[in-house]
């Protein structure tokens, strides 16, 4: 972000963000989620796969929660599994989802990301949260299918994802100017 705020960091082929919009935005939806009491909880991302999907991510690590997904192609009681075993407070969508979303109605709170990513960032109380977090704090659930059709969740530590990162890094030998494409789910 600081040596290239302006240079396109994620594109779906029809919409693009930069690494400064990204962190704008996150810190918008990390800001609303800590005004409505929502920290260190999980939240939901009702993830269509659209780079708003990815602020959504960071926007919940931002308040200190930790994130999973629910596709919206998911089987109701899938989505109604994960979100009841992880006890979300929130469930992240954005207006194309809102719909299917409705499915949670009374299981957790139904939050509109471009409502969410134009609220005033509150960096002071973003900057206390950072601070209480730990490598080992969690950062995201990804639910198996399960060996008996329950689904079940791993979760991810932020340590976890940078061993990760700075592995793939090392190992592939990437910098500013690699692109990658992904045809996998967003999870």
């Amino acid at each position: 972000v600081s040596r290239y705020p302006d240079k396109v960091a994620l594109s779906d082929g029809v919409d693009s963000l930069t690494f400064s919009e990204i962190v704008r935005k996150a810190q918008a939806l990390g800001s609303a989620l800590l005004e409505k009491g929502i920290s260190g909880q999980a939240v939901a991302v009702l993830a269509d796969k659209h780079p708003d999907t990815v602020c959504a991510f960071w926007g919940a690590l931002y308040a200190g929660c930790f994130y999973f997904c629910i596709e919206p192609e998911m089987p109701d009681l899938r989505i109604l599994s994960a979100v009841e075993k992880t006890r979300a407070k929130a469930v992240i969508c954005r207006k194309k989802t809102l719909d299917r979303a409705r499915i949670l109605s009374g299981r957790a709170e139904i939050l509109c990301f471009e409502e969410l990513s134009e609220h005033a960032a509150d960096t002071e109380a973003l900057r206390r949260i950072r601070e209480q977090h730990i490598d080992q704090s969690p950062a995201y659930i990804v639910f198996t299918s399960g060996s008996t059709g329950e689904p079940k969740g791993v979760c991810a530590s932020h340590r976890s994802v940078i061993d990760y990162c700075d592995a793939l890094c090392k190992t592939l030998g990437f910098d500013e100017n690699t692109v990658f494409g992904n045809q996998a789910p967003l999870y």
